[in-house]
């Protein structure tokens, strides 16, 4: 019936997707993210319940159905068939969607094709063979806000993937940007700190400067005692950065005492 239709309609497919092959999924899955939020949920109800794809792979193909040049829409289709599944917790629990973020994680850790998704190998070819999967820190993000307890869990992942060095590489500008993001929604985190304090000198200067509200979060967790292990190992270039920023705040602190004792003195 939908082959025959000259518009074709993807929703004519939609009670039969749970007998579809992956690759066929995988082919139409730019299509059922297009449609509405309640038709996409619909979708992932009956995918769920396929034998061919599992939900954690579903998750992962949404990952990287896009590439950061595509069309807003299609990228906008791709993050909205994110968001649904998400909202689905029924369906996509906190431990299915830590697996699919341990997916993505090794999915950057190495070029193994055999770890890489079906369409990527076979089908549609949107990315290079070694690309990131485009929508990946937006998917950690997500997780970040949706399942705080997957938050120290999120951190090692994240540890893990700076260690591959894409997060700074200038082609994966989405990455470094996504993953600014990711410290910024864990900044409450004191594990977080160790995440940058991680960085080479010339990104954790750049992320200082990006996220300059957390300066002073991170000047108490090297000062706390029990963090003296982390002051120790810093480089000079680091520790200078942070006793630098600590003396500013310092000043600004007694300038602004300074300037309310005046204005009080001047009340009086």
């Amino acid at each position: 019936l939908y082959q025959s239709k000259e518009v074709q309609d993807i929703r004519y497919l939609t009670p039969v997707l749970s007998f579809l092959s992956y690759s066929e999924i995988v082919e139409y899955l730019p299509k059922i993210v297009s449609l509405q939020e309640h038709l996409i949920k619909d979708a992932i109800s009956r995918i769920s319940r396929s034998q061919y794809m599992s939900t954690v792979e579903f998750m992962l193909e949404l990952n990287f159905l896009v590439a950061p040049s595509d069309s807003r829409e299609s990228v906008n289709n791709a993050i909205k068939g994110i968001k649904v599944c998400f909202e689905e917790k029924s369906v996509f629990s906190q431990d299915i969607i830590a697996r699919t973020l341990t997916m993505i994680t090794e999915c950057l850790e190495t070029s193994n094709q055999n770890l890489r998704p079906l369409h990527r190998k076979v089908k549609r070819g949107i990315l290079a063979p070694n690309e990131p999967p485009t929508l990946s820190m937006r998917t950690f993000i997500q997780a970040i806000l949706m399942y705080p307890k997957l938050r120290s869990f999120i951190i090692n992942l994240l540890k893990r993937i700076l260690k591959t060095g894409k997060i700074t590489d200038n082609k994966y500008t989405w990455l470094w940007n996504g993953f600014v993001k990711c410290c910024q929604k864990l900044k409450s985190h004191p594990e977080c700190y160790e995440l940058i304090l991680s960085l080479d000198s010339a990104y954790f200067f750049k992320i200082m400067d990006e996220l300059k509200s957390m300066r002073v979060g991170l000047i108490r967790y090297i000062e706390d005692p029990n963090h003296f292990y982390v002051k120790n190992s810093l480089t000079g270039d680091k520790l200078n950065y942070l006793l630098e920023c600590q003396r500013n705040l310092n000043n600004a602190r007694s300038e602004e005492h300074t300037s309310e004792l005046q204005s009080r003195q001047y009340l009086v």
